[in-house]
């Protein structure tokens, strides 16, 4: 028997599975979804390819259904990265991946009782009730149904023709309407609208011009656009000169349209390369020149914000010089934006892709330099499994691309602090002083009020919420949590809470000699109370 292309696959509980490829393929599918059915049920789900290789089939191997996507949903060189942190993290590959795609792209099977269009007559009123409640909701997944009325009746129902079941793929709704060219030869044109007018002659001619200067699908928006009226359009559909075709996803763009871009002279940077005390425009104004270098390289460059709303603000400077080019990719983006933006990071043209730390590793094509606004923000720790650092990733992922990796960092993390000799810095002109007090009192001696009467804005860093800790006197003890040996956060309401599980309390005396505990240190709520006690003229802005 001879050898077969199969392929190993992941899916979002972490189990890997072999599938069979029956039909050759012209592209490395490494990186793709693929829907494919299940062992252990009648439905289908979804996974991602991460090994090709070519064996002997055997009778109990199942078949790919699919690939639904043109481009790879994930960038193949993040799978070498995951593969290299599974141990550490102890995870699989399989919730490793899917943690760092998009949901929208675990698709599913799901089996549904649909209503037929025709009219019972002579049923019971339970019969009744079923279908009417099918015809006002078009489908219901039928195991829910089950549980709500009697199978028995539900079969009866499907032999009688009244309802259909049936197994279909649950997937987000991103279909889009374009036009195809049926013909570009200028003679059948005119052969075809010999009797318009020599506006509409005109108009037809534009846009026939344009499918051949673009040789792809347009939109309807993009035939307007050049001045092209709606009345044409549909007489070109008419006349058969336009045909409506549907996408799930935006047909490929070899050649994009060109933004008009300023002139900024690229800036081909170090290979690792750290901006220390940078305002926010001279940071944004050297992406742009690093951007400029990029794109005329024919690559990407990939922007990590930790913030949305500093996200928005990157995305609107960079939009303005780049104009499409500049994708953004966000949870609040809608989803069909999203989902079209994510895969346009795999098309051929150069573009910039700003989005959040968790996204790092979408399908870019060829990513020439990754930048990573750090300041030690903790979008950068995955709170839920498998915790990854994803700002390490982003290091690991940039080496392994041979990409110029770019950090921006004041105040630096602990992380970067520690690494920074290895970067080639640029530092910017420090005017804020910073004074750190360790005290147990930072308003003991009065240092703290003296900074605060000068003139100028002032921001006061207290890593503790709450109002304070509460300390036993009698017998030296700062109170901690019983369940997680941490110290309480103790509130002026009258309450004790832990800042790590959670538990609270209205007792404040000391668990070993039952004194009651008096505050001790300085939380939020207790600078907040003694500042408007020392500076009741100050002007302040408390926040967590």
């Amino acid at each position: 028997m001879s050898l077969l292309p199969h392929l190993k696959v992941v899916f979002p509980n972490g189990r890997s599975e072999i599938y069979l490829l029956e039909e050759e393929i012209d592209f490395n599918p490494i990186g793709y979804r693929v829907l494919v059915p299940l062992r252990s049920s009648q439905r289908g789900a979804t996974a991602v390819v991460v090994k090709k290789f070519l064996a002997r089939p055997s009778e109990d191997t199942l078949r790919v259904d699919s690939f639904p996507d043109r481009f790879p949903v994930i960038s193949p060189p993040a799978l070498e990265v995951l593969k290299n942190n599974l141990l550490e993290y102890l995870t699989t590959l399989g919730e490793s991946v899917f943690r760092l795609i998009p949901t929208w792209a675990d698709w599913y099977q799901e089996t549904f009782a649909i209503a037929v269009d025709r009219e019972p007559k002579g049923l019971p009123k339970t019969v009744l009730e079923i279908f009417e409640k099918l015809k006002r909701r078009g489908r219901i997944e039928y195991e829910k149904l089950k549980r709500e009325f009697d199978p028995k009746v539900l079969r009866l129902l499907q032999e009688h023709h009244l309802i259909k079941v049936e197994t279909r793929w649950v997937a987000p709704k991103v279909e889009e309407e374009f036009f195809k060219a049926v013909t570009t030869d200028r003679e059948e044109v005119l052969k075809r609208i010999k009797r318009a007018g020599a506006k509409r002659k005109g108009e037809v001619l534009r846009v026939i011009a344009l499918f051949e200067e673009l040789g792809r699908p347009l939109e309807r928006e993009e035939i307007l656009a050049s001045g092209v009226s709606s009345q044409t359009l549909r007489y070109m559909v008419e006349k058969g000169l336009l045909r409506k075709v549907t996408y799930s996803l935006p047909p490929f763009r070899e050649n994009p349209l060109k933004s008009p871009r300023a002139v900024y002279a690229p800036l081909n940077p170090p290979n690792r390369w750290e901006l220390r005390n940078l305002s926010l425009k001279e940071r944004i104004e050297t992406l742009l020149r690093v951007g400029e270098w990029v794109i005329s390289q024919g690559g990407d460059l990939l922007v990590l914000i930790p913030e949305l709303e500093l996200l928005e603000e990157f995305h609107r400077r960079l939009g303005e010089v780049f104009g499409d080019r500049a994708v953004p990719y966000s949870e609040t983006l809608p989803q069909k934006e999203r989902i079209k933006n994510w895969f346009r990071t795999a098309e051929g043209y150069g573009k910039i892709f700003i989005t959040t730390p968790q996204w790092l590793f979408a399908p870019l094509k060829k990513p020439l330099a990754v930048y990573i606004e750090d300041e030690g923000h903790p979008a950068y720790k995955m709170f839920r499994s498998p915790y990854f650092n994803l700002k390490r990733l982003a290091f690991e992922y940039a080496n392994l691309l041979g990409a110029k990796l770019i950090v921006s960092s004041e105040p630096p993390s602990v992380e970067q602090f520690l690494i920074s000799k290895t970067f080639e810095v640029r530092e910017g002109k420090k005017e804020t002083a910073t004074v750190l007090l360790e005290e147990k009192n930072p308003f003991g001696d009065g240092v703290l009020i003296q900074y605060l009467r000068r003139e100028g804005k002032h921001l006061i860093l207290t890593p503790k919420r709450g109002y304070s800790n509460l300390y036993c006197s009698r017998c030296g003890m700062v109170l901690e949590c019983p369940r997680c040996e941490v110290y309480l956060t103790y509130h002026p309401q009258g309450w004790v809470e832990c800042p790590v599980c959670g538990f609270r309390s209205e007792s404040v005396e000391c668990p070993r000699c039952g004194e009651k505990a008096q505050p001790f240190g300085y939380g939020i709520e207790r600078v907040k109370e003694t500042l408007k006690l020392l500076l009741p003229e100050g002007d302040f802005t408390f926040s967590t």
